[in-house]
Order: structure tokens, then C-alpha cells, then sequence
């Protein structure tokens, strides 16, 4: 729009008395259609309200709408060949900050008398607060950068409106009496599940003990379009096949040792042989789902008796099941192996948010598991059983069902496929 247009728009806006609360509430209908036809909306609403404005999607939940880029962000978003190069200078910077913050505590140690060490102290400082000013910026971008790429993602997906009308359809429900936000086609199949479990005997606790955790932050898989739901997160939790892919390597080691240690133990079983991290080779899904939970569920009873097993009173039962050690390891060995165990997945558990390790890790019934990946009911795809990210316990998505079959990512230049579920 010419600059006159606009700045006449803006002094006939400020020419109109205020409201005690600043708002310019006498402006007729026609007045303010007017005034966004020739400032646009943005703009009129400044001016009227004197605060930023803030996008907002009609019929589109809060949660959902934070997923599409604002008119701001769309402009500010750095391209697909931007982002690698955005991630590598935040690495560089990372490095830098290192230097420079090491530089200014050992400066502080014993303060600069000279002007010459003043001045590379005042230098040091400002280089900080620009690398952190600077690291911010980048995060900021990237974060923009990764509405873009759910934008993409569904556009490989030969999904087509885009993120706006996308989310659209992710909005709030109720799942076995607790809210859940998720996608439209992830309702319909949990209320299959639902309908499922109407005619079962509910446990005694319910079928579910925790709130589900459903719609997250962009960039974080399925869980970002309202197509994943985690059940009872804090007591199924994620085991890690792939050392280091998700998480430290040494969380996932300290969990894999300890259940192959139990499966030897107390199940007297080569964990070889027994491959806690393999899914059964069923053909059929909803019989090697089933097959799946036997194996996890076995495996997850065999850690929780072995985390029992120092205690002293325990004595007589970890001396009677020494016989399936093919190492021939002692009492007093295994007690020491016990204890280290039960530390190591203390530690791992409080960092991987999982409660009371002691107690295993699968108690999600087997009525509800099936009643969430059998075809008679949603037919979703249980992580517990495939094992492309290592058993993650709490896991439930459409990716064997759903329309979306990989995620795009600028940062890395990769197309992920999610299998087939």
C-alpha cells in the first residue's frame, strides 16, 4: 500500500478518542473495515489495541494452532539450505562459548590490573553475551524452521492444505475417562479401543493410571501431528535399543545389562537366545502384538524379581536359581551385580522419567494392548512390539494406518520412513 495511504490511515486512527482502557471502542463497523482494507488487519488491530497482535485460526485448539507459522514467522523462516548451516554455526558458537567463558573465570580469578587485561575482559564479556545473543537467535529460527518442515512433511505425504488445515482437525476428546488431543483420524480409531474395552471387566484401578500424553511441540514425530498417544508414560517407559540414537549411550546400557542379567538369572534363559530387542516373526500383526506383550511382559516380571534378589531374605531363593548361571557366579557375585543394577536404573530412571523401576517396566493390561493394535479394534501400531526405535513401552501410533509415512527434516536433509507398523 503507498506510504501517504498508510500514514493517513494511521493519523485518522490516533485522531479517535481513547477508551480509559486506550482501546478505540467508539469506531463504527464500517469505520474499522474501512481501515483494514487499506492498512490491513495487522496493522488495524495495533492500532486499536496498542498491543502486539497475535494470530489466531478460527475452530482451531490453542495447542493445535502453535503448529502453524504466524504471517511473521513464514516471512522469517530460513529456507531448507539454511537450517544445516544455522545448526553447524550454533555447534561452532557452542565451541567458542566454551573458550570464552573459560577466558573470563579464570580472569575473574584474579582480576585484571592492567588496562591491557581490562580491556581483553571487556572484550570477552561483550563476545559472550553476542554468542548468546546469537544462539538464541538461531534457536529461535530453527524452531520456526521446524513448522516448515511439518508443512513439508505432509506435502511428501500427498497430504494437501497445508498445516492449517492439518490441525484443524486435532482438537481436545476424552480416552478410558482422561483428555487426550489428538488428530481426528487417531480419535475415530481410539474410540474402536473404547468400544472394545465397553464390553471387558475394567481392573480394579482402571485401565489407566496417568494422564496420556498426546499432542507435542513441533518436531517431535507422529506425538506433533496428533497421531501418537503415550499411555501410562511414567510406568511404560522407553527402552533404547539403539545406544546413543535418542538418549546417552550409557542409560540404554545400563537398562539392556540389567534385563539380560534377569533374563539369565531369573528366568534362566541365554538373552541371546531370548532377544529382549527382536519382535517375534508373526506374519500377523495382531498375533505377533500379542506375542510381543508375552515377551516384554515376562522380561519386565523377570527385572523386577531380580532387582529383589540382594536383600538379604532373598538369600535361599537367589542361591536356589544359581544353578541356570552358566558362569557359575556366586552369591555374594550376583548380590554385587544385583545392587549396582538396581542403582544404575535408579539413576537411568529419574533421567528417563521412569517411576519405580522396581516395579518393571510394562503394566499397561493386556486386554487394553490389544484392544489398541488388534484389527477388530484401533489397529495402531504398539511400540512395545515394533522395535524400529527399541521398545517404547508407552508408545501408540497410526503408522502402519495413517497417512503419514515418513518426516521430513531441513536440519539433517533427511526424509525419515516410519516402517510399516
Amino acid at each position: 500500500m503507498p506510504r501517504m495511504q498508510r500514514v493517513g490511515a494511521q493519523r485518522r486512527a490516533r485522531a479517535m478518542p481513547p477508551t480509559r482502557h486506550g482501546q478505540r471502542r467508539d469506531l463504527r463497523f464500517a469505520d474499522v473495515l474501512r481501515l483494514q482494507r487499506m492498512a490491513g488487519n495487522a496493522a488495524v488491530t495495533g492500532l486499536l489495541t496498542g498491543r502486539p497482535t497475535v494470530q489466531r485460526h478460527q475452530g482451531i485448539d490453542p495447542a493445535a494452532s502453535a503448529h502453524i507459522p504466524t504471517t511473521a514467522e513464514q516471512k522469517d523462516m530460513p529456507t531448507v539450505a539454511e537450517a544445516p548451516e544455522l545448526r553447524k554455526e550454533y555447534g561452532e558458537n557452542k565451541l567458542e562459548w566454551v573458550e570464552v567463558d573459560k577466558r573470563i573465570k579464570e580472569a575473574n580469578k584474579t582480576p585484571p590490573t592492567t588496562d591491557d587485561g581490562k580491556k581483553k575482559l571487556e572484550a570477552d564479556t561483550k563476545r559472550l553475551k553476542e554468542i548468546n545473543d546469537r544462539q538464541a537467535e538461531i534457536t529461535r529460527k530453527l524452531k520456526v524452521r521446524v513448522k516448515g518442515d511439518e508443512e513439508e512433511t505432509l506435502k511428501r505425504n500427498g497430504i494437501k492444505g497445508g498445516s492449517a488445515a492439518w490441525f484443524a482437525d486435532v482438537k481436545p476428546m476424552t480416552f478410558l475417562d482422561r483428555p487426550a488431543t489428538v488428530h481426528k483420524l487417531l480419535a475415530d480409531r481410539l474410540r474402536s479401543a473404547e468400544a472394545v474395552l465397553k464390553n471387558l471387566p475394567k481392573p480394579a484401578n482402571g485401565w489407566v493410571q496417568e494422564g496420556h500424553s498426546t499432542l507435542r511441540e513441533p518436531g517431535q514425530s507422529l506425538h506433533s501431528f496428533g497421531l501418537a498417544i503415550d499411555l501410562n508414560p511414567a510406568t511404560n517407559p522407553f527402552l533404547v535399543r539403539a545406544t546413543g540414537t535418542y538418549e546417552p549411550a550409557a542409560w540404554s546400557t545400563a537398562i539392556i545389562d540389567a534385563i539380560n542379567r534377569a533374563i539369565v538369572l531369573v528366568l534362566g534363559k541365554d538373552p541371546t537366545a531370548f532377544a529382549f530387542f527382536t519382535r517375534p516373526d508373526e506374519a500377523d500383526k495382531d498375533t505377533r502384538a500379542e506375542k510381543s506383550y508375552d515377551k516384554v511382559k515376562e522380561a519386565s516380571d523377570a527385572l523386577k524379581k531380580y532387582l529383589t534378589l540382594a536383600d538379604k531374605a532373598k538369600l535361599p531363593e537367589l542361591e536356589a536359581l544359581l544353578a541356570y548361571d552358566p558362569k557359575k557366579r556366586t552369591a555374594a557375585a550376583w548380590v554385587k551385580l544385583i545392587k549396582a543394577d538396581k542403582t544404575a536404573i535408579k539413576n537411568t530412571g529419574a533421567a528417563k522419567r521412569w517411576k519405580s523401576p522396581q516395579e518393571g517396566f510394562l503394566n499397561l493390561n493386556k486386554d487394553l494392548v490389544k484392544a489398541m493394535t488388534a484389527s477388530t479394534g484401533a489397529g495402531l501400531t504398539w511400540l512395545g512390539d515394533d522395535t524400529i526405535a527399541g521398545r517404547d513401552i508407552m508408545h501408540f501410533d497410526v503408522r502402519g494406518v495413517g497417512p503419514i509415512k515418513g518426516i521430513w527434516n531441513s536440519e539433517n536433509k533427511t526424509y525419515t520412513g516410519l516402517g510399516s507398523g
